[in-house]
């Protein structure tokens, strides 16, 4: 085992039993809820075995991704190597896999207060012609009555739940941990929203960039998450944090993905039993702000927008900047994969411009970082022509 999650308290280390379950009220289907809660005064946190027997018996499981060494370059890490562990051994669509439509994750008031924050964060970005994105979603999308938007996205584990969505136009079914890459165009939403979603992310970094590249300037991401969550699918990091902590990290975590926050919310639980609510609100500047002034009749995409992470680390690896890790041999299998697919997705974002696909240099088979920086280099500079000439 890799590790075991222990509560620890004024009292001393003990184990998870402690921390309070949650069963359905009501007409809730009897599956428990784990809560993301430890007795007064204690705070949850991970411990690594020292040894590789005996332990508490919870099973820890290290995600595949974590392979001693990040096949994606991000600027701000939020969580360290033992903090992505989960406690669950099974694959992701193994336990989100069984439908639960109907299940209330929050109570009436966690809703209600959402819906406020919700209101007011999308009511300007709203109409026809907008796109909104709902990521970790399932059967309800709890989006404001009146609110209307031309596309709802919707992108879950399950998809029965997303089809039991009535709000969703569309779904996708992705395991972000695995492909935290959005199968999206550049600045084609106006908002975000992840609903108690954020706790189950173990490379939330990624993901948050990928959220950065596919909002359009001027939009918005509201990420809101109770005291609760599934105990064991949740990222130790999430876990050994308390509330403000929580906030926190998720400001910085919108933070390092280039996006501004606008509002944290802080609003503890009204009464022993009920759901607290917290919620981080950011936006992406708008385009006058984040191109020196630039005016309405500027590009509506620039070249610097459209490179991923996964691009840029390229330099790295191929000698054009900064040198591979120490030690390292050549990139892992992960990141090769990663790269290929960020090309791909920034030939779909040339095509969107009206670049012809005719033009744009395709990757041989099983390409290399020499190969695929060749090709990056070649599109970059084609979109930055296209863009200069305004095409």
């Amino acid at each position: 085992m890799i590790g075991a999650l222990r509560c620890r308290g004024p009292n001393g280390p003990h184990s998870l039993q402690r921390c309070k379950t949650v069963s359905g009220r009501g007409s809730r289907p009897r599956l428990h809820r784990l809560a993301c809660r430890a007795a007064s005064g204690d705070e949850l946190v991970f411990a690594p075995d020292s040894g590789s027997g005996s332990g508490s018996g919870l099973g820890a499981r290290r995600h595949a991704l974590d392979l001693g060494m990040d096949p994606l370059a991000v600027g701000t890490q939020v969580y360290g190597p033992a903090e992505r562990l989960v406690l669950d051994a099974q694959p992701a669509e193994a336990f989100f896999g069984v439908a639960r439509t109907g299940v209330a994750h929050t109570d009436a008031g966690f809703v209600r207060q959402l819906h406020g924050v919700y209101g007011q964060a999308l009511e300007p970005l709203s109409g026809q012609s907008s796109a909104l994105l709902d990521l970790c979603s399932s059967w309800a999308s709890h989006l404001p009555t009146g609110l209307r938007f031309g596309q709802v996205i919707g992108h879950g584990m399950n998809a029965d739940e997303l089809a039991a969505n009535g709000a969703l136009t569309s779904t996708f079914v992705q395991d972000l941990n695995e492909r935290p890459s959005l199968p999206l165009p550049a600045a084609s939403v106006d908002a975000v929203l992840v609903c108690n979603g954020l706790q189950y992310l173990v490379r939330p970094e990624w993901v948050a960039a990928e959220v950065a590249r596919v909002l359009k300037p001027g939009g918005a991401v509201v990420a809101a998450f109770s005291d609760a969550c599934w105990l064991e699918r949740a990222a130790a990091g999430w876990l050994s944090r308390g509330p403000a902590e929580r906030l926190q990290l998720v400001a910085r975590l919108l933070e390092g993905a280039g996006l501004g926050v606008v509002e944290s919310i802080s609003r503890p639980s009204a009464a022993p039993g009920s759901d607290a609510f917290y919620a981080v609100v950011a936006r992406k500047a708008p385009l006058e702000d984040a191109h020196g002034g630039q005016g309405a009749g500027a590009a509506a995409v620039t070249p610097p927008e459209l490179w991923s992470p996964a691009l840029q680390e390229l330099d790295g690896w191929t000698g054009n900047s900064t040198a591979p890790p120490a030690g390292a041999a050549g990139p892992p299998p992960l990141a090769l994969e990663r790269w290929r697919d960020a090309y791909d997705m920034l030939v779909e974002d040339a095509s969107e411009m009206g670049i012809p696909r005719s033009a744009i240099p395709p990757l041989p088979p099983n390409a290399g970082p020499e190969a695929i920086l060749q090709a990056r280099n070649h599109l970059q500079a084609m979109i930055a022509s296209f863009l200069s000439a305004e095409l």
